[in-house]
């Protein structure tokens, strides 16, 4: 009984072990593959049909890689309009280009508050007008100016906003005249949220004075309907991933579509695609 036992529980033993074991015959072989694919004409259109299935998802990647990068390097601007309650007023800088020309005074008021300027070498003069706001209600910004004495025809002075994107920038001011400076604001924020106002200038010239060294200005919001531009990415990161999920899916669809109508139309032959019946154990040698 002992040695029976023992007999037993060695088949047991060798029985279970080469169970664990993979036979030599189970392991794939490429080469089959390739023998089936110069004899076989079913896994020829396979193989034909997986290329084209690629090389329209490579084409497909390059013009998403492509469009990607276009739009990171030229971004898109959406355009809007905004009414405004106030606007603030930038400050902007009076200047004699003739140094023999030089300003005398200058005071300059809002509503009745003044406001401060500083002068360098009486040749050009900076007005601090950034701290005030114009309102509809209170949309004048005066100017009087005194020039010095002076005989020589180049006689005016300019009208300038510092460090900042004018358009018109060139208001000429001469003595004797009654000017008002337009402003239409432009304000314009980029990807990262900065934003930076530009001004559209206009000039007017409303009378003449009866003083010939003298100058009144008047700097007037336009209109308190403001143009915004925001700069956005018309196509970021996670369209182009989704383009990429979607094209797999898409590529996945077209070779299934593809396989099922050249299993209707073509006899399977292949052996290493499931062909002629064949079981599991012929996909391996």
């Amino acid at each position: 009984e002992i040695s029976a036992c023992l007999v037993g529980s060695e088949m047991c033993i060798r029985d279970r072990y080469g169970a664990t074991t993979l036979p030599q015959e189970m392991v794939f072989s490429f080469s089959h593959f390739l023998v089936d694919l110069k004899k076989s004409t079913y896994a020829k259109l396979w193989l034909i049909s997986w290329l084209v299935t690629a090389l329209i998802a490579i084409v497909a990647l390059v013009y998403i890689a492509s469009r990607s990068v276009h739009d990171r390097e030229t971004p898109s601007w959406h355009f809007y309009y905004e009414t405004e309650t106030f606007i603030d007023y930038p400050n902007f800088m009076l200047s004699t280009p003739n140094q023999n020309l030089s300003i005398n005074a200058i005071g300059c008021s809002l509503g009745g508050e003044p406001i401060q300027s500083t002068c360098d070498a009486e040749h050009s003069c900076l007005i601090l007008a950034s701290k005030y706001s114009a309102t509809p209600k209170n949309n004048n910004l005066l100017c009087y100016i005194n020039l010095a004495p002076n005989t020589q025809i180049n006689r005016f002075v300019q009208w300038s906003i510092p460090n900042s994107s004018v358009y018109n920038s060139n208001v000429w001011l001469f003595p004797n005249d009654n000017v008002t400076v337009f402003l239409t604001p432009q304000r314009k924020t980029d990807r990262s949220g900065h934003v930076t106002v530009s001004w559209l200038a206009r000039d007017q010239q409303l009378t003449y004075l009866d003083s010939p060294d003298a100058i009144v200005l008047s700097v007037s919001m336009n209109s308190f309907t403001i143009q915004h531009s925001k700069e956005f990415v018309d196509y970021n990161g996670w369209m182009a991933l989704a383009d990429v999920g979607g094209l797999a899916f898409f590529a996945y669809v077209v070779h299934a579509f593809i396989m099922f109508i050249l299993g209707r139309c073509v006899f399977n032959d292949a052996e290493t695609l499931g062909g002629r019946g064949i079981d599991d154990a012929h996909y391996f040698r």
